[in-house]
């Protein structure tokens, strides 16, 4: 009786996630809705194993604040490559978090990079565009 309970069971779940199928069309839209945000002079971002999350935001050209927060478990640092120069955060410990200022340029694409070693290499690297125009 246990195992046609089990049976069962494992027959609904399987069937509970097929009507689950039209839901990737569906958690697309808030993708495309990141995306599609204002644009910001604040950025905020998430320093992971193995990743540098940025939240889809797109910069505002001028003086951009940025908060970096080592949000892994290994200790993370990202410099920051644009027109108007490079910054980068000093390497922090988990739960670290870091505040700078850096400047940019109306349609460039800033590449962001963790240069501890073997991180790059794992994926810790992206890019972010800044708006045309405010």
């Amino acid at each position: 009786m246990f195992g046609s309970a089990l049976a069962v069971t494992l027959g609904l779940v399987v069937v509970g996630c097929g009507s689950e199928e039209p839901v990737p069309a569906h958690s697309a839209a808030p993708h495309s809705a990141a995306h599609s945000a204002a644009a910001t002079d604040r950025l905020r971002l998430g320093l992971t194993e193995w990743s540098i999350e940025t939240g889809g935001a797109q910069l505002i050209p001028g003086e951009v604040h940025v908060e970096v927060t080592n949000a892994g478990g290994a200790s993370h640092d990202v410099v920051i490559h644009g027109e108007q120069g490079s910054w980068a955060s000093p390497e922090l410990d988990p739960g670290e978090t870091h505040i700078m200022a850096i400047t940019v340029s109306a349609g460039e694409e800033l590449e962001l990079v963790c240069t501890l070693v073997g991180h790059h290499a794992q994926g810790m690297h992206t890019t972010i565009t800044v708006a045309e125009s405010p």
